[in-house]
Parts: C-alpha cells; sequence; structure tokens
C-alpha cells in the first residue's frame, strides 16, 4: 500500500519532498531494499546459477534505484525520484530472463513464474509514465517477490506434508515479520509510531 501511495514518474517536486518527510522510514527502506537485493543475487546464485549475469543485472540496477532513494533522505528531488524509479523499471526485463529460466525446475510453481516472467519484462512500459503502467510494474515486483517467497518456504522446508510445511510456513513468517519489525525498531528507535502499533517513548526504551 505503501508503494503504490508513493510519487510515481512525472511527480511534482511537493510530492516527492512530502513523501519523504519521514526519515526514519527512509533510513530503513533504504537498508531492506539493500539486504533483500543481497539476498536475491544469493537466491539466484542457489537456485539457477546458469541463469545468474540476469539476476545480477537486474539486481544492480535496481541498487542503483535504492541508492538514488537514499540520497533523498537529505535532500529529495526530482531528478533523483525518477532516476530511483527509472532504474527498476529497467531491471525488471533483466529479473524477468532470471526467473523464466529459473522456473524450470520449480515445479507446481512453474507456470506461475512463466506468467509473472511476461509481466515483469514489461515494466519498461513504465518509462512512459504513463500511471497504470508504472502500477502494474509496482504489481509485477510484487508478484516476482511473492514467488521468490513461495519457493524459499518449498526449499526450506521441502520433505514435509503438506500441513507440515503450511505449519512451519506460518511459523516461519511470523519470525520474519516479528525480526523486520524489531531490527526497525532499534535501528530508529525514535520512529516507533511508524513500525509498530504505537509510539513507544522515551527511544531507550523503544531500542
Amino acid at each position: 500500500m505503501g508503494l503504490l501511495d508513493a510519487p510515481l514518474l512525472g511527480a511534482g517536486a511537493a510530492e516527492i519532498r512530502a513523501a519523504h518527510a519521514d526519515h526514519a522510514l527512509a533510513v530503513v527502506g533504504v537498508a531492506a531494499g539493500v539486504v533483500s537485493l543481497a539476498c536475491y543475487v544469493v537466491f539466484a546464485a542457489f537456485l539457477a546459477r546458469r541463469w545468474l549475469p540476469f539476476a545480477v543485472a537486474g539486481a544492480v540496477l535496481a541498487l542503483t534505484g535504492v541508492v538514488a532513494s537514499g540520497l533523498m533522505i537529505g535532500d529529495p528531488t526530482v531528478s533523483l525520484s525518477e532516476l530511483a524509479l527509472s532504474t527498476r523499471y529497467l531491471a525488471g526485463p533483466f529479473m524477468a530472463l532470471f526467473l523464466w529460466g529459473a522456473a524450470a525446475g520449480a515445479g507446481s510453481l512453474r507456470r506461475p513464474a512463466r506468467m509473472i516472467a511476461v509481466v515483469l519484462a514489461l515494466t519498461p512500459l513504465a518509462l512512459t509514465e504513463a500511471h497504470a503502467a508504472q502500477i502494474g510494474a509496482i504489481a509485477a515486483f510484487g508478484a516476482h517477490s511473492l514467488w521468490i517467497w513461495l519457493v524459499s518456504l518449498r526449499l526450506l522446508c521441502g520433505g514435509a506434508g503438506r500441513v507440515e510445511l503450511a505449519r512451519r510456513a506460518a511459523f516461519l513468517m511470523l519470525v520474519v515479520a516479528a525480526g523486520a519489525v524489531g531490527i526497525a525498531l532499534l535501528a530508529v528507535p525514535d520512529a516507533t509510531g511508524s513500525f509498530f502499533a504505537w509510539g513507544l517513548q522515551p527511544a531507550a526504551l523503544a531500542a
């Protein structure tokens, strides 16, 4: 929901500044982006090494966007915002190529992967600044992340029955969610209102 509310290509300077007014949220977002891309490359290396160059190319382009987002923490500008978005949209086709290749050994998840890859390959169309194309690109990246998450759960919990797999997956998702909130509270204890159910004061208590 936060991504859908974020400024898109063609947004004005005032809208961009307002979206980046919460520095704590921006810091955590940039950190999460860097960690996510590193995990993505590791995932690609283990799952389909032959297609790794495409995954790395996509990750490098996406990382350029993350770096641009980091630079906006102190001084949000239209040029940096457009660079962050453009490089992410350009990363789509490379990630789509990796996804298409990696899907070969994904069993029942192969067909969804191929469908997502086709849509992901079209993300550069968002550079036209068409609103629908940009929302579609956000949805494509979200579906891509969901597919990786499902495959990761299968790899981590392989060999278990369906009920046991669901139980382990639910437990792992709870651990990841709680861990992410905990890291955010520790990193920016002054911003508990953004990452927790309520604000905690003083900051040392939150940390």
